[in-house]
């Protein structure tokens, strides 16, 4: 918390002095003393890969959960269906982030017409044993929880990460040709996909 305050009053303090902001703007941070107060005064749970300590807040308990990383499926739905089988009969809660509504109504529509039961839903307040719920959002990786029988399955999992188009490098320096007839020998040619001296 001490590094935010510190970020901020640095940062105003920079464009205070090129005069792009007011000097009452300052106040627009809420004072760490009132935001420790606030926190403080409502119960408060955090999740940490690496517990660390914290001057402001000490912890009545600390529970230690085991997570496994989950495979990527790389777009090939048979063996996620199985995989939600599997977890299925070992009584586990399963989300699916499938990226988009659409994308999460399709999926729920596949495991419906393999027989596997899974809902859709844009709230998701609570999972039941056994139960399989899609909903958008976009998550780097799944996880699971075995003590908790938890899983929740990410968009790139299942459907794999998109990969953009890179525009084609545009060359500097050179000309266009009208025609072919334009071209003498030795001259450098340089096409979209082929480079070299003709």
């Amino acid at each position: 918390m001490d590094s935010i305050y510190f970020e901020f009053q640095d940062t105003f303090k920079a464009f205070f002095e090129k005069g792009d902001i007011i000097k009452g703007q300052g106040n627009a941070l809420i004072p760490k003393e009132q935001v420790i107060e606030t926190i403080l005064s409502e119960s408060l749970i955090t999740i940490d890969t690496f517990p660390k300590g914290n001057k402001y807040f000490k912890p009545q308990a600390i529970i230690t959960l085991p997570e496994i990383t989950l495979h990527n499926f790389g777009g090939k739905i048979d063996f996620l269906m199985e995989d939600i089988v599997n977890r299925k009969n070992n009584y586990y809660k399963t989300l699916i982030l499938a990226g988009t509504r659409a994308r999460g109504e399709r999926l729920v529509k596949n495991f419906q017409d393999r027989g596997i039961e899974a809902i859709y839903k844009d709230d998701v307040n609570e999972i039941n044993s056994r139960e399989v719920i899609v909903t958008f959002g976009i998550l780097n990786k799944g996880f699971e929880f075995p003590e908790l029988k938890l899983s929740v399955v990410s968009d790139t999992e299942i459907f794999g990460n998109s990969k953009k188009k890179k525009p084609p490098k545009t060359i500097k320096g050179g000309k266009k040709i009208d025609s072919f007839l334009d071209l003498k020998v030795s001259d450098y040619v340089a096409g979209q996909r082929n480079r070299g001296y003709i």
